[in-house]
């Protein structure tokens, strides 16, 4: 007996052929896909935003602090006894709260007192101490403050004063330049400028002064207090931030009193006497 062919599979094939087109024209030509559409024209959709890129938020980090310079020739700082005398019982209502630094090794070339005008030949007050010192060697403050000046100041050339508070200050001249501005507050030993020649000078070194109220003082005396006033080798020097006062200041090293009438901490306007003779003062 003789098969026929068979024609399931012909008729199969044609079935498929005609049900495509038939499939793609109900579904309006959009054939699909396997990755996943976001939006389509087409349909009508509105095409979404773009999401902006996140913008940094701003973190306020804290800085670390400039560590603080220190300077390598430091003076002795002010000698203030202000325990002296001064009792839970009577108790003071000035506040001392400078910081002394530690002094640095140094010599002294010229010392408080009476001397030779280097460059008239006539006696001078020198109303503090010359440091040795090389041109551009860093200065230190001697005590924690205030710089109530940082600049030229007649004879004293480049000149930084530190006020320590209650009427005491350091005097530090003849700078080669600034490393503070006026108003900054320094701590013990911090760098406030360079040894120089500026001013009356006849070579690079510091000059270095101790003044209480104004008044010049020889650096190395102590400053009592009393819960009052101040006072220097039994000498008064008014209360703590009194300045003007007519005052005979302590003997220098050789007996020599002095005496000044200030008109202010750094005014040029005095009247000094040496021992009854008028002199010039630094």
């Amino acid at each position: 007996m003789t098969r026929r062919p068979s024609t399931f599979i012909p008729v199969a094939i044609a079935l498929c052929l005609v049900a495509a087109p038939v499939a793609l024209a109900q579904q309006g030509g959009r054939t699909s896909s396997s990755k996943i559409v976001a939006f389509s024209n087409e349909d009508g959709a509105a095409e979404p935003a773009t999401t902006p890129a996140p913008t940094p938020t701003a973190v306020d980090v804290a800085r670390a602090p400039l560590p603080l310079l220190y300077g390598r020739l430091v003076p002795s700082p002010p000698r203030l006894d202000v325990g002296h005398r001064v009792t839970r019982s009577t108790p003071s209502k000035f506040k001392f709260t400078a910081r002394p630094a530690v002094a640095s090794s140094f010599s002294v070339s010229s010392q408080y007192g009476v001397r030779v005008d280097p460059f008239t030949g006539n006696p001078r007050m020198h109303t503090g101490v010359d440091l040795a010192g090389n041109y551009g060697d860093s200065v230190g403050a001697a005590m924690s403050g205030t710089i109530a000046w940082a600049s030229r100041k007649n004879g004293y050339g480049n000149l930084v004063v530190v006020d320590h508070g209650n009427g005491i200050a350091t005097y530090y001249a003849h700078l080669s330049a600034f490393a503070v501005v006026t108003g900054e507050t320094v701590e013990a030993g911090q760098l406030v400028g360079y040894v120089g020649s500026t001013g009356r000078s006849t070579g690079p070194h510091l000059h270095y002064e101790v003044r209480v109220n104004g008044y010049p003082i020889e650096p190395s005396s102590v400053i009592g207090f009393d819960g009052e006033q101040f006072s220097v080798n039994g000498h008064a020097l008014g209360a703590p931030g009194t300045v003007g006062l007519a005052q005979a200041l302590p003997k220098a090293p050789g007996g020599t009193l002095i005496d000044v009438v200030w008109n202010s901490a750094l005014s040029d306007d005095a009247t000094r006497q040496v021992n009854g003779m008028a002199v010039d003062l630094e």
